[in-house]
């Protein structure tokens, strides 16, 4: 368990002052190379592309880095607390509320864990690097995160959140006991919002009402279980600790599950793999640090280094690869999007193409869409705006060719909406059935509707959640046969 505590703080800290760094030298990109979709440098999370996420890995290591690594031995204490003090700048300056205040919980928890003399010596370090940060906070001034951080006193900074678990109460209540499967919570949530917001909640901002959704009653009782299990082990084991370094270890691990536990209330962070696998392995620590040491042989510990080791080398040689070959595709087709001037994928649900856009810019973002879909088949709002680029396209072209014999601009842009079309196919008789095959002559509706059709059908199979899409298809309905 110290192993894996020093794996953690060190990682952490690397995470933390990488974050600060991108922070204050923010151009745009995550890494200084890939465009990001958040524009505020500091709600970037470093590497996470969400605060929230480095916030809630950051709580993870600290408790090990004040109580584990720290109490080994004099010169790791001090690179203990430079750690430590690396690590709550960065849970500070991500500017995540629910982060900062479930370091708070923590460390009062650690506190009523920890008493005597090393609960002093934490307990001085924590007031000298709180010292230290708010000293930060004051150099660095307008950038820093007291603005961020007052936001908690107003109301205004939870009404999305509670949006959402209002939508998410409606979603529950369909589906009380069992739930509506795991991972469906954008899908069963969906219909219970009272307005639209650019974007769709895949997560409920909150672990227990996310699980409740998904898993009903049953799902959410197991993991108040598990939890309520790990809970109790944490605290025998630093109850029954041999010595006061273990006891701290050991406190120092139920401090990371505890912050997670009270981050989990206003966030989804356990849904993120850097963050989910550290904290089950830190939650079979908690429960018995010395089981490994127990049940392995004396004479085994060479060959059974040896053969941890080859198989941790090829563990990461096969993530590097699978992740190599996962990034490839996605690069290469961000790489054929350049300078479009479509947004990058993630980069919000898409909206109206301005009409300042002129038809030769159009007819490149339909390249270029074409070209990356080749290597995404799967992006459901890759799809969505080819073909709102389709849509575009027909009521140029369509205008084009009214142009010759309307003189009225008006009527010209009337005619050719595809709303107009839409109105005309359904009033005739037989409510447009059957007419698929005459509008289908007429070459812009060749060219680009019944393309645009096949990109919103395609948009929903790859992202059913995508409201957008069931719309445009409901304005070319008279284009789907069966």
């Amino acid at each position: 368990m110290r192993r894996f505590g020093v794996a953690m703080v060190v990682s952490a800290s690397a995470m933390g002052l990488f974050a600060l760094l991108q922070s204050l030298s923010w151009g745009g990109k995550i890494y200084g190379f890939r465009a990001s979709p958040i524009v505020d440098g500091w709600r970037t999370g470093g590497p996470f592309v969400g605060h929230n996420p480095l916030a809630a890995s950051l709580n993870l290591a600290l408790g090990l880095g004040l109580s584990g690594p720290v109490l080994r031995c004099r010169g790791s204490r001090a690179w203990g607390a430079y750690a430590a003090s690396l690590i709550i700048v960065g849970i500070v300056s991500s500017h995540s509320r629910s982060g900062l205040m479930a370091t708070m919980v923590a460390a009062a928890v650690m506190a009523l864990l920890l008493r005597g003399r090393v609960g002093v010596q934490i307990g001085g370090v924590l007031a000298v690097i709180a010292a230290m940060t708010v000293l930060l906070l004051a150099i660095v001034g307008e950038t820093s995160a007291y603005h961020r951080l007052g936001s908690l006193r107003d109301g205004s900074a939870y009404s999305d959140r509670l949006e959402i678990w209002g939508a998410a109460a409606q979603a529950w209540a369909a589906h009380p006991y069992l739930g509506s499967g795991l991972g469906c919570f954008g899908v069963a949530a969906g219909p219970s919002f009272r307005h639209g917001q650019g974007v769709i909640f895949a997560r409920a901002e909150n672990e227990p009402l996310d699980l409740l959704v998904e898993g009903g009653l049953l799902g959410l009782g197991m993991a108040f279980v598990g939890v309520a299990a790990v809970g109790l082990e944490g605290v025998r084991a630093v109850r029954q600790a041999p010595t006061e370094s273990d006891r701290a270890l050991a406190a120092g691990g139920l401090f990371g599950l505890t912050a997670l536990a009270v981050q989990s209330l206003f966030d989804f962070s356990p849904h993120i793999p850097r963050v989910a696998i550290p904290a089950v392995v830190l939650c079979g620590h908690v429960c018995d640090p010395t089981r490994a040491g127990k049940a392995r042989p004396v004479d085994a510990g060479p060959r059974m280094a040896r053969s941890v080791a080859a198989g941790l080398i090829l563990a990461v040689l096969g993530l590097a690869l699978a992740l190599v070959y996962h990034d490839f595709g996605r690069a290469r087709s961000e790489s054929k999007l350049a300078g479009t001037g479509h947004p990058t994928p993630g980069a919000g649900t898409p909206m109206a193409i301005p009409r300042i856009v002129t038809k030769a810019a159009l007819e490149r973002m339909q390249s270029a869409l074409e070209l990356a879909l080749l290597d995404r088949p799967d992006w459901g709002k890759g799809h969505l705006r080819l073909g709102m680029t389709h849509l575009d396209l027909y009521e140029r072209e369509a205008a084009e060719r009214l142009g010759d014999s309307v003189d009225n601009p008006a009527a010209v842009a009337q005619l050719a909406d595809p709303l107009w079309l839409h109105a005309t196919v359904h009033s005739a008789p037989h409510s447009g059935v059957g007419w698929g095959s005459e509008v289908i002559g007429h070459e812009p509706l060749r060219r680009h509707l019944v393309p645009a059709t096949r990109c919103f059908l395609d948009a929903r199979r790859s992202s059913p959640a995508l409201a957008s899409a069931h719309a445009h298809l409901a304005i070319l309905s008279y284009l789907i046969d069966g």
